[in-house]
């Protein structure tokens, strides 16, 4: 699951200026004034931290999003993300995008989860300085951070703050035989195994935590908008149907865009592609923030 860049084809094809002009600070922040702040701090370990952007004349009612961004749980960044978030405030949408802890062998799901959830404890901590909702908050993850987002959502999520999910290119499911083959092959057993916290021997049983690291394998209403590729390489499209059936089958909320042609990178680098993407989650994000 490499770092996923295509949402830079949204900013150059609909915005330009995406500079750095925060500070790091996280006292009050003016609703009056767009705000971008880097590095804030959301726990003691060096990678949980977050960016903020904020868009002027922000309220409780402003849809909020928490991106999560992609790497195989070992690599990425949060700025990754800064275009995006610059595209959202330019739209009247508040973001933060988040770093977490990468998997070892001591880091699994279960320690990703508390990144996520901590991360959110703080910006709800924070509304009131913020001036943002601490509510029905939208999240937003590429990849490995897709992955991260619907586990959360389904499964974490005690709080219920979360209501609506995009998962963009994301692993759906680890208890697929041949999708432990195929990883192996292009090298993303080890972080699977890493992320799982056990291994997979073939020929033998598959470890439960296999199935507890499964999005598809919690059962909650979150509405999910899924987007994928159907000549994804990295995560095979498969991932994303055997979510959508799941979701189909209970009758839940959900919308599933196939790019046709697309790749991990969602074929994002037509302009075309780029715009559906990002209208889809715009609208997405205004629909279930109310």
């Amino acid at each position: 699951m490499q770092r996923i860049t295509f949402f830079i084809g949204i900013c150059l094809l609909v915005f330009t200026g995406c500079t750095k002009t925060g500070d790091n600070t996280s006292g009050d922040l003016p609703a009056s004034s767009a705000a971008k702040i880097y590095n804030v701090k959301y726990g003691t370990e060096s990678r949980q931290a977050m960016d903020i952007y904020l868009p002027a004349n922000r309220d409780a009612g402003t849809p909020f999003v928490m991106l999560i961004h992609g790497g195989g749980w070992t690599a990425g960044n949060k700025s990754d993300f800064n275009g995006v978030q610059q595209a959202l405030s330019d739209s009247g949408i508040a973001s933060v995008s988040i770093n977490y802890r990468y998997v070892s062998t001591t880091v699994h799901y279960q320690q990703l989860m508390e990144d996520v959830h901590k991360a959110l404890q703080y910006c709800v901590d924070k509304a009131g300085a913020w001036s943002i909702r601490n509510t029905k908050i939208i999240m937003v993850g590429a990849s490995a951070g897709a992955h991260m987002s619907l586990l959360y959502g389904y499964g974490f999520d005690t709080d219920n703050r979360v209501s609506g999910i995009i998962s963009l290119a994301g692993p759906t499911d680890f208890t697929i035989l041949e999708f432990h083959a195929y990883a192996a092959l292009i090298g993303l057993g080890t972080n699977i195994y890493n992320m799982v916290g056990v291994t997979y021997t073939p020929g033998q049983p598959l470890d439960e935590k296999f199935s507890k690291a499964s999005p598809v394998y919690y059962d909650k209403n979150v509405p999910t908008l899924i987007v994928h590729g159907d000549a994804d390489l990295v995560v095979p499209y498969s991932q994303a149907i055997i979510l959508r059936d799941k979701l189909q089958s209970k009758g839940y909320t959900y919308k599933m865009e196939t790019i046709a042609g697309g790749g991990h990178d969602l074929g994002m680098g037509n302009p075309v592609n780029a715009l559906r993407v990002y209208t889809e989650l715009i609208r997405w994000t205004r629909t279930y923030s109310k």
